[in-house]
């Protein structure tokens, strides 16, 4: 566990618009950016509610956020680690753990939503491919919640049963519903609508061409300077359908049509949405490594399970290394956001309480100067962005 306080402070805006939201649910202004004003601005309605709770628990949501990014990280961790145990391949596990530990991009999204979605993606996988489709549609539901792109392995999933069984799965499709129908009747007499309002603002940017394309920064990130990674990526893709590794193939189909969805639409290049991408492409490169390794070493399983253990006290150095970062996720004073959250306070201090403010960047601007917020981005408003 040591790893929740082992990821670098809260650094990403974003995450802090999640946090007004809950702010507001626990004061009782409604699930609202702005009080009074009822705009589905968040893509994540399931975090923002997990993160209302935990307020009962602890007040401090940017450490509440960190926790669960750590819980849900070695959730990630065990699932893979438990899956890959089933094929005899267990050391692929420790690996991949090792791998997104000491990925910049997974440190660099702690507090948002992505390590808490890839966790659901995996579970509901690893569910479906144990049988369990009611546990398995309730959580492919719970994950659209906390993602919209949760909507393509719930496809992938529903394709996958009908070609396999030949009928359809309604113990899987009930699942499903249990989260989504009163979720979807929710939206529509809050929202007036089901699809939230920041997926058409972030289709904007994308065509507006002010920040680079997700497929552009992808290929910088992984490919452009890793060819050892990449070439293991491609090793271990190739593995898995070999093997018709069926948890695996189902999540390189998801990465596939995730990877489609987002070059269709050009969204520019946030760091948080190449988080499942990262996963997956880690599994990969875990098999693409270790699978040669067990080829050749398969009849020494002394050697293996030296190697395992190797690399579990390497994931738990690297974990223990990394935890003197944790004093920077209790305060923003002693981040990137220090001279915003300066001006917060600010404001906070020296304006009305029911002055509005506008600005582009609105998280930690709202959640704690506690003023409406005009968001020339339309992320919480309709703003200029979606005006013009």
């Amino acid at each position: 566990m040591i790893i929740i306080f082992g990821l670098h402070p809260l650094e990403r805006d974003d995450i802090f618009i999640t946090f007004r939201y809950s702010d507001n649910l626990v004061k009782g202004n409604g699930f609202v950016y702005n009080p009074g004003d009822p705009y589905l601005g968040t893509t994540t309605p399931l975090y923002a509610l997990i993160l209302a709770l935990s307020h009962f628990v602890s007040g401090n949501l940017l450490v509440n956020a960190a926790f669960i990014s750590g819980i849900s990280l070695w959730g990630c961790i065990v699932i893979i680690y438990f899956v890959y145990r089933h094929y005899d391949l267990s050391l692929v596990g420790c690996l991949f753990g090792f791998l997104i530990s000491r990925s910049i991009i997974i440190d660099s999204s702690l507090g948002m939503e992505s390590t808490f979605f890839m966790f659901l993606v995996l579970f509901f996988i690893w569910l479906y491919w144990r049988g369990h489709s009611v546990w398995a549609g309730i959580i492919g539901g719970l994950s659209v919640l906390t993602r919209p792109e949760g909507v393509f392995l719930v496809f992938v999933l529903v394709v996958w049963d009908i070609i396999s069984r030949r009928r359809f799965n309604f113990r899987l499709y009930g699942g499903l519903c249990i989260p989504l129908l009163p979720w979807s009747i929710f939206s529509l007499i809050y929202f007036h609508t089901l699809i939230p309002r920041t997926v058409a603002v972030k289709y904007i940017h994308g065509n507006m061409g002010w920040r680079n394309t997700f497929w552009n920064d992808l290929w910088n990130i992984y490919f452009a300077h890793q060819k050892a990674l990449w070439i293991s990526t491609a090793l271990g893709l190739l593995s898995i359908f070999l093997s018709r590794r069926k948890p695996f193939i189902i999540a390189a189909a998801f990465i596939v049509i995730y990877l489609i969805a987002y070059g269709i639409t050009g969204v520019p290049s946030y760091i948080w949405y190449y988080v499942p991408v990262i996963m997956v492409f880690a599994v990969f490169a875990s098999e693409g490594i270790i699978r040669p390794i067990y080829l050749l070493l398969g009849r020494y399983p002394k050697i293996l399970s030296g190697l395992k253990w190797t690399a579990v006290l390497l994931l738990l150095g690297l974990t223990v290394y990394k935890a003197q970062g944790f004093q920077g996720i209790q305060s923003l004073t002693r981040t990137s956001r220090a001279d915003l959250y300066q001006l917060t306070t600010w404001i906070r201090d020296n304006t009305p309480k029911d002055a509005k403010v506008m600005h582009n960047e609105i998280g930690v601007l709202g959640y704690y100067s506690h003023r409406q917020i005009v968001d020339t981005f339309g992320l919480a408003n309709s703003g200029i962005c979606l005006s013009t």
